[in-house]
């Protein structure tokens, strides 16, 4: 009896979707409030997410790691707050992902910006993860 009741105190978070939210796992969570379709901000994000997150471990110094760390939990904590201040409204599903889109591009600027992503050279995290980075975040 004592068993079940510790693996109903276990679970419960589980069950109430608590736990399933976390990190980068936010981002299909946000999805599902969001019905934005092909132009998802909330999936691109993840793919983002998890784009640091494999890159994070390979990073050459700790500054690099910093760097890396700092665009992942900037843009999370970016998408997080857009979530807590603009509720999905079932009717107005159009306008909030035109919302979404246009602040979610501003927030990426913004943590490039503040997290000197552009500023790191080779040094700090490697050739090839200084070639990736700037590739798809600071040659545009």
């Amino acid at each position: 009896m004592v068993v079940g009741y510790l693996l109903l105190i276990v679970c419960l978070p589980l069950a109430s979707g608590q736990f399933l939210c976390q990190g980068c796992d936010f981002y299909d969570c946000a999805d599902d409030m969001y019905e934005c379709g092909y132009r998802n901000f909330y999936q691109n994000s993840k793919h983002e997410c998890q784009y640091f997150e494999e890159l994070e471990p390979k990073t050459r110094t700790e500054a690099g790691r910093q760097i890396v760390s700092c665009m992942k939990t900037c843009l999370l904590n970016y998408a997080k707050s857009f979530v807590h201040l603009n509720p999905p409204i079932k009717d107005n599903t159009v306008l909030q992902c035109n919302m979404l889109e246009k602040s979610g591009a501003a927030a990426r600027r913004m943590c490039i910006k503040s997290c000197k992503l552009c500023e790191v050279d080779s040094g700090h995290i490697g050739a090839f993860v200084y070639q990736s980075l700037h590739l798809e975040f600071c040659d545009k």
